[in-house]
């Protein structure tokens, strides 16, 4: 008996058509892994050469950047110091005063729209007005005169550090002071820190 019923089941599974579903399915996948993968990869490879490509013109635009900012910084120091010798020139006429320093003027301003494409316009702005006036200096009292050399001072001094910070020396020196910590004092430090101190109090 047990006989007859593994024979009958041996001919019911016979005559069963096969599964082809599981067959199908795994034939459709062989076919889109391929395409999927050769995607894959082309978008891969595009993201990288872009990345890479973005850092190189990064790295070429800061080192830009910053040889301009550089020139300004310098620019800003030397216009200065013409400045204050010119406002304590007595030889020179109003008229030759003007002259001279529209020169400086000019230079600068042609310097900032020739690089206007990297200096931020709010420090093309900041520049430009410290500039403006200075040649009148000279003809104010004494009093007057004394407060607009400090405006002019103070205004290079913010000059510089807008441009530390839109380059991010700013940020280098104050991430390297935490992590150094350094002690940086002399004789000669405290001294200037302390006849600054005294300016400002008595200005």
């Amino acid at each position: 008996m047990l006989v007859d019923f593994i024979s009958a089941a041996t001919t019911s599974a016979a005559t069963i058509p096969p599964d082809t579903s599981s067959s199908n399915w795994l034939t459709f996948l062989a076919i889109i892994i391929g395409p999927i993968s050769i995607l894959a990869t082309v978008l891969l490879t595009q993201f990288f050469k872009d990345k890479e490509r973005e850092s190189l013109f990064s790295g070429i635009i800061f080192e830009r950047k910053l040889g301009i900012y550089e020139d300004l910084y310098h620019k800003m120091e030397t216009i200065y110091s013409e400045g204050i010798s010119l406002a304590e020139n007595k030889d020179l006429t109003k008229k030759e005063r003007k002259e001279k320093w529209s020169e400086s003027a000019i230079s600068l301003a042609e310097f900032l729209d020739n690089n206007g494409m990297y200096i931020n316009r709010d420090i093309q702005i900041h520049c430009t007005i410290t500039v403006i006036g200075i040649e009148d200096i000279a003809d104010l009292p004494e009093k007057k005169k004394k407060d607009a050399l400090k405006k002019f001072n103070d205004d290079r001094y913010e000059a510089e550090r807008l441009i530390k910070e839109d380059i991010g020396v700013k940020r280098i020196e104050k991430f390297l002071s935490n992590i150094n910590k350094p002690e940086l004092t002399s004789r000669h430090i405290e001294y200037f820190n302390k006849l600054r101190k005294e300016k400002k109090r008595d200005s």
